[in-house]
């Protein structure tokens, strides 16, 4: 399922283009900005290149940059001339002895004012006495050929003073502004009240573009908007600031900064004008769905619904009063229709939907608006954790019956897998493993009093040689040192008809334990602990595992109770230890277990276990015996069998965390078993998510039935390798539907993956290092540098442009899944057609920390998946490819309604990535760029693991022992392999 997550991401990005459709203009109405010019190259202009000095300085100087271009020809002279704006005195400045290294970056000082490099970079520091405007003039000439000159306008200025009166608004805000109004025009005028001539009092730069004027307007939520817009530019007069302020309906808050160099552009010291409050009436239109949404279930029953009602209004605009083009509807890839309002303002349609989710997408364009809505649910099988009241059902009524399928054959097991596992129990780890297994049994704290359990005594009941009352009760074993084995080997298994037979031969094996009352479960005896030591000099064994039809495992043996017991004493119980088959070590005669005196548990319990000893060799072992052989084949036969068929029947918890991605919850339980000459074939069936984690799910989710839509038809019959020495392996498809329901983060939180340059970094692609090299060696970048999770290439110029991101501004993409509609992934033939889709996931885009706008992400994506097949290129690796169907995948990016922080309409911020997943399909929908995947032929197996331990370091496929097919009828992944372990 990672994998899933960072391929379908990459997939959204890979093919976006940086390229931002912007509707119009800026949404702030404000002049034109000019782009300062930086010199470039000085092979890239005729001779003379000035920087675009500051507007305003605040020192009494300015430092003018820039270039000449010296290739051709030599500097024959440069000067600089100035003029005052108000007094009109002219000067020219005397440049001579110029510095010659690292100009642009040189600090100049009245006596050394110039500086000029051999590639033809200069700065000049130009002196500006009085306050006010300035005119500067720089002329320079060749030896040989043309001169050249610039102008250009700076001012010395001092802090602004703004006062109300300078303010003036249009409309009037005195009183609400109408609805529909989508901007005031703010205007600032900085030099009002000053003669004709209004440079003579320019000091502050309002003339030479040294001043910036910006009105902000924080919009009451929710969510709380807000948006500066900002100018340098004059309109309609000297001084003269005219914006175009985005106001929306309900309360704006404005706010008018001044600012120039003398406050150092910083708007926290600049003079400030506000809060001046702005009233808007109406309200933001938008689609209100009716139904399904708010009063249908999530999941319909394809078997007694065959149509679905959709059902609309759209409050805040202006009714249809003739049924035309405006709102139209589209379900999934249908072609669009219209739909009209009943007398009441409702819309309805009847939607005929297709298995999986669907996807009704809703268009209106009315009262110059253009609305967008979708509605998401699913059809087919559902299967719920829910009941009608919200409640979390039994287990059994929401687990995926025969969801896991798996085929092992008779010979893979005897022939590669026995002779690794009786290498095993000659080593010395398993030794040590089973040291470690049987090292706190025994002790600690036990359930008091404990009893059978009701399904336990029901699989009691049904073996006719076990009590209700069978077992050990509150009597205890503890371990005493671990177990000693001086050989195990284990034969081959027998296969046949739902029966597997298994012998295995011991030899000196040895085992001390007490046996001890302990009624109150603290783990603490309540009297002497009986010591026993029970040991075997050779010792066979011959467990058989049956099964039968209605869930039930025995442990029988080809021996009973009765080839060690007198008829009239016997139950013909199954026996894994019989005398005929053991010849015992721990005493004289040999007997295979003696009371241990050498345990030395009390003075009193050295008397008892004499006192047995001696009866026990008089009467040759009969009664002492007869009893501790009863007690452990009871425990084989009842007791183990018990235990097999409640946990085939309850299940294994699955508690699995997959660090740092997320932490998966579940059981596997055993729907069915059968057993041939051939081998052993298993359907499991599957439960993930917790009962009490479920149970956490929003209300309207749990009384609406959020779950999965099930396979329609249920497999059952056997799948076999064409191989007779491989496996096969069948997977029911929804199970990855049903796995979100058991996944969340370590933490606990919902299951989300962020998208960001460590997401990148983590998959072997660095922004800074491939996207510099490939520009460097002037190759064809990857598609991913297009889609730098950053501001400007993920949101587009304008959330730069209106200040709320720098450009360069990292930003990260969070992806959420949705509980009512997991992934989902349908097999739509046999010959590798998959459909994959999910509905409403949340897509969250933020930056420092700070939400910028969420969108609902849904998905309908048709693949071709190939067979795979040994890779040409890599005979160490088989390949495949994914062909994706553009014209039968669509999907939907909407903002979340309330979500987006900004004044950018949402369809504009989440553009970018709209255009990403059109081009990435059509892209890999095209002959020649099919997604390509490798699977290693060897796997090397976890260090550690259980396989380690075996001796198989490392699984190897053989060329045609490794095939992947598709079940359409029961929805249904099948593998088939042979593999080849190596040492």
């Amino acid at each position: 399922m990672i994998k899933f997550f960072h391929c379908l991401m990459i997939l959204i990005l890979a093919a976006s283009s940086s390229a931002f459709a912007e509707e119009g203009v800026s949404l702030c109405q404000v002049p034109q900005r000019m782009h300062p010019v930086v010199c470039a190259s000085s092979g890239s202009f005729s001779f003379l290149c000035l920087n675009t000095p500051p507007g305003s300085v605040k020192e009494d100087f300015v430092i003018l940059k820039g270039r000449l271009n010296l290739e051709s020809s030599v500097l024959g002279q440069i000067s600089v001339s100035t003029q005052e704006d108000y007094t009109r005195q002219l000067a020219t400045l005397s440049l001579v002895d110029p510095l010659t290294e690292n100009c642009w970056n040189q600090t100049l000082t009245p006596q050394k004012n110039f500086c000029l490099e051999e590639d033809g970079s200069f700065s000049i520091r130009v002196p500006l006495p009085a306050l006010g405007g300035y005119t500067l003039l720089l002329q320079a000439s060749r030896v040989q050929g043309e001169s050249a000159q610039s102008t250009m306008r700076v001012s010395h200025v001092i802090v602004p003073t703004v006062m109300p009166d300078v303010l003036h608004f249009e409309p009037d805000i005195s009183s609400p502004l109408p609805a529909g109004t989508t901007h005031l025009k703010v205007v600032v005028d900085l030099l009002a009240g000053c003669d004709a001539a209004k440079e003579s009092c320019d000091f502050i730069g309002a003339g030479t573009g040294g001043v910036v004027v910006s009105v902000e307007n924080k919009m009451a939520g929710p969510p709380l908007k807000s948006v500066d817009c900002e100018t340098e530019g004059i309109q309609g007069g000297a001084g003269r600031f005219v914006i175009g302020i985005p106001v929306q309906a309900g309360q704006n808050n404005l706010s008018i900064t001044v600012c120039n160099a003398a406050t150092g552009f910083d708007k926290a010291s600049c003079p400030t004008l506000h809060p001046m409050r702005v009233e808007v009436l109406g309200a933001v239109s938008k689609i209100e769905i009716l139904s399904p949404f708010n009063d249908g279930p999530l999941l319909f029953d394809s078997k007694t619904t065959h149509e679905i009602s959709l059902r609309f209004k759209i409050p805040g605009t202006i009714p249809q009063k003739e049924c035309d083009q405006s709102v139209k509807v589209a379900l999934n890839l249908e072609p669009q229709q219209p739909v009209c309002p009943d007398a009441d303002g409702v819309y309805s349609l009847l939607l005929h939907p297709e298995e999986g989710y669907n996807i009704a997408e809703i268009e209106a364009n009315i009262s110059g608006q253009k609305l967008i809505e979708t509605v998401s649910f699913g059809f087919g099988k559902p299967l719920s954790p829910f009941n009608a009241r919200g409640e979390v059902q039994p287990e059994e009524q929401w687990q995926l019956s025969k969801a896991v399928r798996v085929w092992l054959s008779a010979k893979m097991i005897n022939m590669s897998l026995l002779p690794r596992i009786n290498q095993y129990l000659s080593s010395a780890d398993f030794r040590e493993w089973i040291g470690k297994m049987t090292e706190e049994m025994g002790r600690g704290t036990a359930p008091q009093n404990a009893e059978p359990s009701a399904s336990a005594q029901n699989v009691l009941k049904e073996l006719p040689y076990c009590q209700s009352d069978s077992g050990t009760g509150a009597l205890r074993i503890k371990v005493m040192e671990s177990p000693q084995i001086g050989k195990l080997v284990l034969d081959p298994l027998e296969f046949s008809q739902n029966r597997l037979s298994l012998s295995a031969r011991a030899e000196e094996v040895s085992l001390a334990i007490q046996l001890y009352r302990d009624d109150n479960g603290d783990g603490v005896p309540d009297i002497d602990p009986l010591p026993l030591k029970i040991a075997f000099k050779n010792l066979r064994l011959k467990p058989i595992l049956e099964a039968s039809s209605d869930k039930m495992w025995r442990l029988t043996s080809p021996y009973t109770d009765c080839d060690y017991k007198r008829k009239g004493a016997c139950s013909n119980m199954p026996a894994l230890f019989v005398p005929s088959q053991f010849e015992g070590n721990a005493g004289e005669a040999g007997a295979f277990v003696v009371c241990d005196r050498s345990q030395k548990v009390s003075s009193k319990m050295d008397e008892i276990c004499h006192a047995l000893n001696v009866v026990d060799r008089q009467t040759g072992g009969g009664a002492f015996q007869e009893k501790i052989l009863d007690a452990l084949n009871s425990a084989y036969a009842c007791g183990g069998t018990t235990a097999i068929t409640e946990a085939f029947r309850q299940g294994f918890d699955i508690e699995k965390t997959f660090d740092p991605w997320f932490t998966l919850k579940g059981s596997l339980g055993v729907d069915q078993t059968q057993i041939d000459n051939d081998g052993a074939f298993v359907l499991f069936n599957t439960r993930f998510g917790k009962k009490e984690d479920l149970a956490r799910w929003a209300p309207d989710l749990r009384t609406r039935g959020a779950g999965i839509l099930a396979a329609n038809d249920t497999a059952s019959t056997m799948i076999t390798s064409s191989h007779q020495d491989g496996f096969s392996f069948g997977l029911s498809l929804p199970v990855l539907s049903q796995i979100f329901w058991g996944a969340q983060k370590p933490d606990g939180s919902n299951l989300s993956i962020t998208i960001d340059e460590d997401f990148f970094k983590a998959r072997g692609f660095d922004f800074d290092i491939d996207c510099q090299i490939s520009e460097k060696e002037k190759k064809e970048p990857s598609p991913l540098c297009a889609v730098r999770p950053r501001a400007k290439e993920i949101l587009g110029n304008m959330i730069s442009e209106l200040g709320y991101l720098q450009a360069t501004d990292p930003v990260q993409l969070t992806l959420t899944p949705s509980n009512a509609f997991p992934l989902r992934v349908s097999a739509i033939d046999n010959e590798g057609s998959v459909q994959l889709e999910f509905a409403d996931w949340e897509l969250n885009i933020s930056s420092g920390g700070k939400n910028i706008v969420t969108g609902k992400l849904s998905f309908q994506l048709m693949a071709l998946i190939s067979p795979p097949s040994l890779n040409a290129t890599d005979p160490d690796s088989f390949a495949f490819t994914v062909k994706l169907v553009q014209d039968k995948s669509r999907w939907w990016i909407l903002e979340k309604q309330g979500s987006n922080t900004t004044v950018i309409p949402g369809s504009q911020l989440l553009y970018n990535l709209e255009q990403g997943l059109k081009l990435a399909i059509s892209y890999f929908a095209t002959e020649g760029h099919e997604i390509k995947f490798s699977i290693p032929r060897s796997v090397f197996v976890p260090s550690g693991s259980l396989f380690e331990k075996l001796g198989m370091q490392e699984l190897t496929w053989t060329p045609g022992g490794f095939n992947l097919g598709w079940d359409a009828p029961t929805n249904s992944l099948l593998f088939q392999g042979t593999p080849t372990t190596l040492h």
